[in-house]
């Protein structure tokens, strides 16, 4: 308990998946934004994907001790890779006027975001104020209905008419992940630059998409009928990447210029 509350206390996986995501929108363009915050999220199904699947395997063979070293090792590498090769997409710069006049939200005095200010920049007047608070509400909303959805999904299958073993639950969550995974790395990139269709589109088919697995998986009988409802529910990686780029994309234009300005020239990735 002491260690999962000093886990939740400082962020959990939450606060890693921000970063990157703030990082991908500093270096992007408006055109390419869906399509590498798409690729950014499939990296992430793809790290369920074998961590699941390693689960699956270590409850089959292995222990729980040996799980979770491989897990301290992961995360010790990780820190060691963003220390050591990830460089700062914006460097901080002297002058707080200019700090102050591309994001009026933050404190100049510590060039930090607290809550207050990060509710101001929220309700911040801008032309399309309104559709900004709905997108981070819905994203809000889209994240408890998906941790209630696996709490809800892995009492289903512990019973009856399907009665699974723990390393199952893995094994469909593999599957799951991985489809999304492929899906926003290979059909995403398709549809951006071919079709060009609107984010708003994409979310609209990740959600119907969404609907279809949940109402196979409430009236599933079989553990195949589920293992192919996560297959055909795989384009709802489409919700989270698409909103989160259309919430960057309401943000004023002119804010990310000023911003530029007050800083020097972005870093590309180190090669």
């Amino acid at each position: 308990m002491v260690g999962a509350t000093v886990y939740g206390f400082f962020g959990k996986s939450t606060v890693m998946t921000m970063a990157c995501s703030s990082y991908v929108a500093d270096t992007s363009s408006r055109e390419d934004r869906t399509e590498l915050l798409g690729r950014l999220l499939a990296m992430n199904f793809f790290g369920i994907f074998l961590g699941s699947l390693f689960t699956g395997v270590f409850q089959s063979f292995g222990s729980v001790h040996s799980m979770l070293i491989v897990i301290l090792v992961v995360n010790l590498v990780l820190e060691l890779i963003i220390v050591l090769l990830v460089v700062e997409s914006v460097e901080s710069s002297d002058d707080a006027g200019c700090l102050q006049l591309a994001c009026p939200c933050v404190n100049t005095a510590t060039r930090s975001l607290s809550v207050r200010d990060s509710i101001g920049f929220l309700l911040q007047r801008r032309p399309q104020q309104l559709m900004l608070v709905f997108l981070f509400v819905s994203l809000c909303v889209n994240q408890i209905c998906k941790q209630g959805e696996q709490d809800v999904l892995l009492l289903l299958v512990e019973h009856a008419p399907f009665n699974w073993p723990g390393q199952y639950y893995g094994y469909y969550l593999s599957v799951y992940y991985a489809c999304m995974g492929l899906n926003l790395v290979l059909i995403l990139p398709l549809l951006t630059r071919f079709m060009k269709p609107r984010d708003s589109v994409l979310v609209m088919v990740g959600l119907l998409m969404k609907i279809i697995r949940l109402v196979i998986t409430s009236l599933a009988q079989k553990t195949w009928l589920l293992f192919a409802s996560a297959v055909l529910g795989c384009f709802a990686g489409f919700i989270v990447s698409a909103t989160k780029s259309m919430t960057s994309k309401l943000v004023d234009e002119a804010e990310i210029v000023r911003l530029s300005r007050c800083y020097p020239a972005r870093k590309p990735w180190p090669t």
